[in-house]
């Protein structure tokens, strides 16, 4: 359901808010220490410099070892990196902290002449070093995960993913986001779902953590089929907040949408996502509900926010019905910030009437649909003669403005400049 990234109540938004951009989804902390070379607790010792003390090898010793893929490791020669940034040293002789741990290549850092010896880092960087008060806590959920995984079986498959959701209500920050991005990231997760799942679940998105990634494992829940957390869910579809909003989405995502007066009752909701999670739930009902085309028209009509308006939009463009193109046309001519999502809905719906409606704009325009417009005409499916209809007006339109739109759109030479 696209409802879910229009209003951000999805794990794109967690991931954009607090991992680093990556083509794929990074790896969390339960890989990291599942392929560590090492997994444990390490005490610095004093470092030798090198590239003028912008690169430190620490000797150093492992203090407490969880699991390592071979034997019982105690020494290991940790090597550090100074940033510019780093208004203090990030490791001095003696720093203990808990981490994954992996073997760097024997040519790494060839450059610089370290000692001829193994060397090592924390996998996953500087995001993985757990110090302090922070320690016990990271030592006992990974300990727990890796033992879990490294029972190779369902049971241990379950455990796992039970030591995940339990995380989600860990302080530390890393430990937290990490489990959220787990589950967002993993596959085949309601097959393996624990028994006891569901308090892990509800302890965490009843708590005080970000809002932003209980809204994500709230949304989760729906777009991994977690059918175990259907009662949960349907209790926080009962909140007035982005939690419910997510809530309600994730529902309709199991096959256990909401009432019809239930839905209604949430367009009129004070938090703009409940509202637009509402018409995302009311969109399938408008083949047979005049009344509902009705409650359409209106918000479309209304000032109610842009958001939620270009949800509402989004939402019957997903029902590929051609009884909402009156709807949509008359939200395309409103000519505001959602006009170019109307255009585009009509694009994805098709038909004579949104061909007509889409050519007669883009005649009339340029204006606040246009773009929207283009786009339309430029993908419509079943449209034979659109692709004809846009090169003429960019041959005829008296706008030099909108001729370089259709070019652009349709990868057009440009008129050179004299």
């Amino acid at each position: 359901m696209r409802l879910v990234s229009t209003f951000l109540i999805g794990t794109a938004f967690f991931f954009a808010a607090v991992l680093p951009a990556r083509a794929e989804a990074p790896k969390t902390v339960f890989e990291y220490a599942v392929e560590s070379w090492a997994l444990g607790t390490v005490k610095l010792s004093v470092p030798l410099h090198y590239r003028d003390g912008k690169l430190l090898a620490f000797p150093a010793r492992i203090t407490e070892l969880v699991r390592a893929t071979r034997g019982n490791p105690q020494n290991l020669m940790y090597i550090h990196e100074v940033w510019e940034s780093d208004d203090k040293p990030f490791f001095e002789r003696g720093d203990v902290f808990f981490a994954p741990i992996k073997l760097l290549p024997q040519y790494s850092y060839w450059r610089d002449n370290l000692p001829l010896t193994r060397r090592h880092q924390a996998a996953g960087g500087r995001r993985y070093i757990f110090r302090g008060d922070d320690i016990p806590e990271a030592k006992r959920i990974l300990t727990a995960y890796t033992e879990a995984v490294a029972l190779g079986s369902k049971e241990g498959d379950r455990r796992a993913l039970l030591v995940v959701l339990e995380a989600l209500s860990s302080k530390n920050a890393v430990l937290r986001q990490d489990a959220v991005a787990y589950l967002a990231k993993t596959d085949g997760l309601a097959e393996r779902f624990p028994k006891n799942g569901a308090a892990a679940f509800k302890a965490f998105v009843l708590s005080d953590a970000p809002e932003s990634e209980r809204v994500a494992v709230t949304a989760i829940a729906g777009e991994k089929k977690l059918a175990a957390l259907v009662g949960e869910l349907r209790s926080l579809a009962d909140r007035d907040d982005r939690v419910g909003a997510a809530a309600v989405v994730s529902l309709k995502q199991l096959g256990k949408p909401l009432g019809k007066q239930e839905i209604l009752d949430r367009t009129k909701g004070q938090t703009a996502e409940l509202r637009a999670a509402a018409y995302g739930g009311l969109a399938g009902m408008v083949d047979a509900d005049e009344a509902v085309r009705g409650l359409f028209s209106k918000v479309l009509a209304s000032d109610e926010s842009e958001g939620v308006r270009k949800a509402a939009i989004d939402a019957l463009s997903g029902t590929h019905s051609t009884v909402v193109v009156p709807i949509l046309v008359a939200a395309m001519k409103r000519l505001d910030g959602a006009s170019s999502a109307a255009a585009e809905a009509l694009g994805v719906i098709g038909g004579t009437e949104a061909v007509d409606a889409l050519k007669s704009a883009l005649i009339a325009g340029p204006d606040a649909a246009t773009i929207g417009v283009i786009s339309a005409l430029n993908s419509t499916p079943g449209c034979t003669d659109c692709s004809t209809f846009l090169l003429r007006q960019n041959r005829e339109h008296a706008d030099e403005d909108l001729r370089k739109m259709i070019a652009i759109r349709m990868e057009l030479p440009l008129p050179h400049e004299h």
